[in-house]
C-alpha cells in the first residue's frame, strides 16, 4: 500500500486506512453517524486556516481556473460555503478561501462540522477533496 493512499491519525497512531478499499456506503455512513452536528455560519477570514491533511489534496489551480473563480468571487462573494470544523480549519474550499482572501473580503460563509472523532473528520477531508481529482474541469 502506498504512502498516499494512508490515512492515519493523531490519536490512535495503530489506525490506518486504504482509503480506496472503503465502500462508499461504508464510509458515508461512518461519517454521518460520527457527525454531531453542522451549521452555516459567517465567519471572518482571518479566523479561518488549513487543516494540515490538505496539503496531499489541493492540487494547484491553472492560471485560467484561478483567475475565473478570483472573477466569480469578486463579483457574486463566495457561493458554496467554506466547510470548517469546529476549530476554524478549512476541510473543503482552500481555493475559495484563498480567492476570497485576494479579493478582499472579510468574511465568508462556512459550513461547521462538529467530529466525534479524528477518523470521521479524516473521511470527510478524504471524500470532500480526494473523490474531485477524478473528475473533468468541466464537472468540477
Amino acid at each position: 500500500m502506498s504512502q498516499d493512499n494512508q490515512i492515519t491519525t493523531s490519536t490512535n497512531p495503530e489506525f490506518t486506512a486504504n482509503m480506496l478499499e472503503i465502500p462508499e456506503l461504508s464510509a458515508s455512513t461512518l461519517i454521518s453517524k460520527s457527525v454531531k452536528k453542522s451549521e452555516l455560519l459567517v465567519q471572518r477570514v482571518e479566523a479561518l486556516r488549513k487543516h494540515p491533511i490538505l496539503e496531499q489534496f489541493n492540487e494547484p489551480m491553472s492560471n485560467e481556473e484561478r483567475d475565473s473563480l478570483a472573477a466569480d468571487i469578486r463579483l457574486r462573494g463566495v457561493i458554496v460555503p467554506i466547510q470548517v470544523n469546529q476549530f476554524g480549519e478549512i476541510l473543503d474550499g482552500v481555493h475559495r478561501y484563498e480567492e476570497a482572501q485576494r479579493a478582499g473580503l472579510t468574511e465568508v460563509p462556512t459550513q461547521v462540522f462538529f467530529f466525534a472523532n479524528d477518523e470521521a473528520q479524516q473521511l470527510h477531508i478524504y471524500k470532500a477533496n480526494w473523490m474531485r481529482k477524478k473528475l473533468s474541469t468541466q464537472q468540477k
